[in-house]
């Protein structure tokens, strides 16, 4: 899973106990294991890393497809200042499935298509990108770049 919206300055792991509270997702996972690893990208305008992101990885895939169902059900609208009090701007909080980087740029690339060519549904499930035209067309599973240039 991914959260993205994570202020500067902010623990990692106290604030990713407090968001899975407050979502109620600490429930789904039984206070099992799961390990947050930090995510880094510099700013534009200095070379100081600001966190954008958090990887979160589950105790199993079972439980990770539990928690995002809970999260896309649920619709939860936090931000950074719902979770922990911090200082700066409050940024919206959004969770879910983490994607590598090509994944996102086709992600990316499909939502400027789905715009475009007036597709109705887009979505991502287990590291899968897919499509449909309409709610009762076929599902287009989009895997690569090129897959993009036979829509």
């Amino acid at each position: 899973m991914e959260i993205s919206g994570i202020a500067p300055g902010i623990d990692c792991k106290t604030f990713t106990d407090v968001l899975l509270e407050k979502t109620e997702v600490k429930t789904i996972i039984n206070n099992g294991k799961y390990e947050v690893e930090k995510m880094t990208k510099p700013r534009g305008a200095g070379n100081s890393p600001v966190v954008k992101s958090l990887v979160i990885t589950l105790e199993s895939k079972e439980i990770r497809d539990n928690v995002l169902e809970h999260l896309r059900r649920t619709k939860p609208k936090l931000t950074s200042s719902d979770v922990i009090q911090h200082s700066g701007p409050a940024y919206p909080i959004f969770i879910n499935e983490y994607l590598t980087p090509y994944m996102k740029r086709i992600l990316y690339e499909a939502k400027k298509i789905r715009k475009d060519k007036g597709y109705e549904h887009l979505w991502v499930r287990n590291g899968q990108i897919l499509m449909k035209k309409t709610t009762g067309a076929k599902v287009i599973c989009i895997s690569c770049l090129e897959d993009l240039g036979k829509i």
